[in-house]
């Protein structure tokens, strides 16, 4: 047999992505990128770790502001409305009311009106407290409205008479009963007034007096909505932060960014049902979905401040930083990685070179002359070292050739005989079955497994019934194809698991585990059944035999011999009534 050459060796260079400079650069790649990943890692955290106490500890604190801040405005507002009702317009109109000329008690003429309107007019114009005014008598019926805006048109209709006879009593009452304590006011009052579908404002109300002291009226003043949200100081939480004035009923009052998402009523209605703490805690609003948010109750009117800061927005410059130290990374990653390659290839590959070629030409049981491979010193006596171990090498490798191919083959030629041997020490040579011996091996393995498990184990001994009279009316080679049909149909009626064997003769096993008694019967009716509507082909005169199979059924409760006395009992007994049937052991117990 020839000799085989070697495979050529590759003649890729040292300095190849595989080679010593692939190496050192993989490594220099993964040590840089890890200390990117640690560092930028830890700088992230520390970023993200500050922005958290960040909003963690302003959030307190610009509620707090905020809060004393709203309440200092709420606090001016009375003293704000009794300068307005020192106005000259003002006092004209009442000296006016009280004072009618020829006696009489009369309300003010309408170019009275229209002065005193454009003086509450100017006021308002120059009062950053209050968005509307309104003037009652003591009936309740305006008499006189400056301002504009939707909780001025709210509080007129309010106020408006209504009959008694309307579809809601409970409006009217409503009603009736405000006109009669806002135009019966007696002292200076601050109150949240409901005008209907805008959110609530604080009313200040302070009586105007003749000049005997006698209350002719009441002069109202509705605080300025935009002047509340001047006092929210959601400036410290950042830009798309906001805070919140919340009435009792849950509505936006003022926020300090209007044009910014308003609080949902889910964020509200975890906020405001808890106990008033300002401690920050993340939420989900289904508006400004996760949130930062905190609240604390103003002290007036049930009303309460909410900030809410965005978790998206808050992190952003997070995220932007995240970008910056990748893109600072890949470059440092590329500039070490190209160093190092570059690095390596002049000072670590190059050199190696020489040797490089001598190994290969070893590899292919060549010899290298040193002149051409361009070495000096150290280089040349490994070179020369190198075509020695050659000669050797080429020398034993053909001894060891020889001799591996004499141990391949007596190996193989032993394989074979081995899996011959064994195969047949265990087969049934005609059916192809299990033998006895095999059986008995397996049993043992199977009762240990019930020791430990106590799982069901059920045992069938089959006899083929008359086997002696097929043999001596149709001859051997005819019992012996009728085992063997019947040993194909055991096959597809027993599952892998179980345990099949041929025991002797014309009787066959079967161990069934982890089945019942009466899975077992039912597993020996069906090969009763089809064994005896089969048709049997045992000689060449083609014409079909019929053969039945006796079984007897147990179930191992502890003993092998009683296990196999109870279904060779349970057999003779199937063969007593009448064969073609299935018996099951007697229990000694019943």
């Amino acid at each position: 047999m020839p000799e085989s050459k070697p495979e050529q060796a590759s003649t890729r260079p040292v300095f190849s992505g595989d080679g010593v400079t692939g190496r050192i650069t993989r490594r220099v790649f993964a040590y840089t990128l890890l200390t990117v990943l640690l560092m930028g890692g830890l700088g992230l955290y520390a970023i993200y770790a500050t922005i958290w106490n960040t909003i963690v500890e302003t959030q307190p604190l610009a509620l707090q502001l905020s809060r004393e801040w709203v309440r200092e405005r709420l606090d001016q507002a009375p003293a704000e409305l009794e300068r307005l009702s020192q106005e000259s317009a003002l006092q004209v109109w009442v000296r006016g009311v009280s004072n009618p000329p020829g006696g009489s008690t009369r309300s003010p003429s309408p170019p009275d009106q229209s002065a005193l309107m454009g003086s509450f007019s100017e006021a308002l114009a120059r009062s950053s407290v209050f968005s509307g005014l309104l003037i009652l008598d003591t009936q309740g019926d305006v008499l006189a409205a400056a301002g504009s805006g939707p909780g001025l048109a709210g509080l007129r209709a309010l106020l408006r008479p209504k009959s008694s006879l309307g579809p809601e009593l409970v409006d009217v009452m409503r009603t009736s009963q405000l006109r009669a304590e806002l135009g019966g006011l007696q002292e200076l009052s601050v109150r949240p007034i409901d005008p209907g579908p805008v959110p609530a404002l604080e009313l200040v109300s302070v009586p105007l007096r003749d000049p005997q002291g006698r209350a002719i009226a009441t002069l109202h003043g509705l605080v300025r909505r935009s002047e509340l949200a001047a006092r929210l100081r959601a400036e410290l939480l950042g830009a798309e932060a906001n805070i919140f004035l919340v009435d009792g009923k849950r509505r936006v009052l003022a926020s300090a960014r209007p044009s910014g998402r308003a609080a949902g009523e889910p964020l509200l209605s975890k906020l405001l049902s808890d106990d008033g703490s300002a401690a920050p805690r993340v939420v989900w609003d289904t508006d400004l979905g996760e949130v930062m948010a905190s609240s604390v109750p103003l002290g007036a009117h049930g009303w309460t401040l909410v900030a809410t800061t965005p978790l998206v927005a808050a992190f952003q410059p997070l995220f932007l930083v995240a970008c910056a130290f990748l893109a600072t990374g890949l470059v440092l990653i590329a500039l070490f990685t190209t160093m190092a390659s570059r690095f390596a290839t002049r000072r670590i590959a190059r050199p190696l070179w020489p040797l490089l070629q001598a190994l290969r030409a070893a590899a292919r049981d060549e010899f290298l002359p040193v002149s051409t491979a361009r070495a000096a010193g150290e280089a040349e006596g490994l070179i020369l070292a190198f075509n020695t171990m050659v000669s050797r090498h080429q020398f034993r490798s053909r001894e060891l050739e020889t001799s591996h191919r004499a141990l391949q083959d007596q190996y193989s030629a032993f394989q074979h005989q081995y899996q011959t041997v064994s195969k047949r020490s265990i087969t049934d040579p005609l059916t192809q079955l299990n033998n006895r011996r095999y059986f008995e091996a397996q049993l043992q393995r199977e009762l240990k497994r019930w020791s430990r498990t106590g799982h069901d184990l059920a045992f069938l001994i089959l006899d083929i019934d008359d086997f002696k009279k097929l043999n001596d009316t149709y001859g051997h080679a005819a019992g012996d194809e009728v085992l063997k049909q019947v040993a194909r149909i055991l096959k597809e009626f027993v599952r892998e698991t179980d345990l099949l064997a041929r025991f002797g003769g014309e009787e066959f096993v079967v161990v069934a585990t982890q089945t019942t008694l009466e899975g077992a019967v039912t597993l020996a009716q069906k090969i009763c059944t089809a064994i005896a509507e089969t048709s049997f082909i045992v000689d060449d005169t083609m014409r079909p035999r019929s053969a039945t199979v006796s079984v007897g059924v147990s179930v191992f409760k502890g003993s092998q011999t009683d296990l196999f006395n109870s279904a060779d009992a349970a057999l003779y007994r199937a063969k007593a009534a009448g064969k073609n049937c299935v018996m099951v052991a007697e229990d000694p117990d019943e």
